[in-house]
């Protein structure tokens, strides 16, 4: 379990991007197990919302305008000698506001592209 800050640019709930080191334990556990999973805990009104998916290295040229540029202050500190940008494609989300569950199974796997919900 790790905790990462998602680039501020290209968010959903179906795709988000991480910025990390290549060296990072991360990104050398995706080369084996590409599942992962996301969590956001609100205490204020416990809520939270967990998203489960895959994990990929992907270039930077799947964005269109300069990501470096995007990073926030925090990470823009971190200053990676070896920079890589991880994609998580969301296959299912389960959301809970106070005290009650909803879960969404994608239809569709994740690929390469963005997962769509129905």
């Amino acid at each position: 379990m790790v905790a990462l800050s998602p680039l501020p640019i290209k968010r959903s709930l179906e795709e988000l991007y991480f910025y990390t080191s290549r060296q990072t334990s991360t990104t050398q556990n995706i080369q084996n197990w590409r599942q992962a999973s996301l969590f956001y805990y609100q205490l204020s009104d416990y809520a939270s919302i967990m998203l489960r998916g895959k994990l990929s290295l992907v270039g930077t040229n799947v964005f269109e305008q300069d990501w470096r540029a995007e990073l926030t202050d925090f990470q823009q500190q971190l200053n990676y000698k070896d920079p890589v940008i991880l994609r998580f494609q969301t296959s299912s989300i389960k959301i809970r506001q106070m005290m009650t569950i909803d879960h969404l199974e994608l239809v569709d796997q994740p690929t390469d592209g963005p997962a769509h919900l129905d």
